[in-house]
């Protein structure tokens, strides 16, 4: 069994706190929150009333201490601060170390794809080499759906720039998401939206949308639209 997931938490508005109550619901031995960043004094009250997680000193803190980590700062400001920290390293960090445990790669993905919304965040984490880690998770969790949807907003957060679009087309992106969609327009309609996305993202230029159509994309696409997703 593997060791239980040290959850970092920077942010505790209303997300911040529906995530810990929902850490702390489950066994210990799956995952163990180590501690919470936010620098509002109502944030330190209902963390305080919640249980014994403490509020840490910084965000540098709560890096340091957690092997997986939720940004869920609120602004640029606050999001400029982790990244500082080292959040992106340390999302990116995660995902290639943990392609097993999907609970990891999915948090993990889930503050990549938060701090991307930042343009230098983007090539910091594009920088780490995160994009083959991502498209592997891709096949690996396809089955794990919250895990799926997370590492597709991570690769949508990570396709503004064309340098970019074109690492994630060379690791395979494009059957991947495919091969979500596939799935999703039957099962799991957030999926299938998520993988959508990310695939518009990535298909702006002629060989991507070749490529996409050659999987058969454009089929499940419309089978997606006459189903409703």
């Amino acid at each position: 069994m593997p060791a239980p997931i040290a959850l970092g938490i920077i942010g505790f508005g209303i997300m911040g706190e529906r995530l810990l109550r929902a850490a702390l619901a489950h066994a210990r031995e799956s995952v163990t929150p180590i501690g919470v960043w936010d620098p509002a004094p109502a944030a330190a009250a209902r963390l305080a009333a919640i249980g014994p997680v403490p509020m840490l000193a910084s965000v540098e803190a709560v890096i340091a201490a957690c092997d997986c980590l939720y940004a869920l700062a609120a602004d640029e400001v606050g999001l400029a601060r982790c990244s500082a920290a080292g959040a992106v390293q340390a999302a990116c960090e995660c995902i290639a170390r943990n392609p097993e445990y999907p609970v990891r790669v999915e948090a993990a993905a889930a503050a990549l794809s938060r701090l991307c919304q930042l343009v230098p965040n983007q090539k910091r984490a594009a920088g780490s080499g995160v994009h083959p880690s991502l498209c592997a998770a891709l096949r690996t969790h396809a089955a794990a759906d919250s895990c799926a949807t997370a590492v597709c907003e991570a690769l949508f957060s990570l396709s503004t720039l064309a340098e970019h679009r074109q690492i994630a087309q060379e690791h395979g992106a494009v059957p991947a998401l495919v091969a979500l969609l596939r799935g999703g327009s039957k099962a799991t309609p957030g999926l299938a939206i998520a993988a959508a996305s990310a695939l518009a993202a990535l298909c702006v230029d002629d060989e991507s949308k070749q490529e996409a159509a050659a999987c058969g994309a454009s089929e499940l696409l419309c089978a997606c639209l006459d189903a409703g997703t």
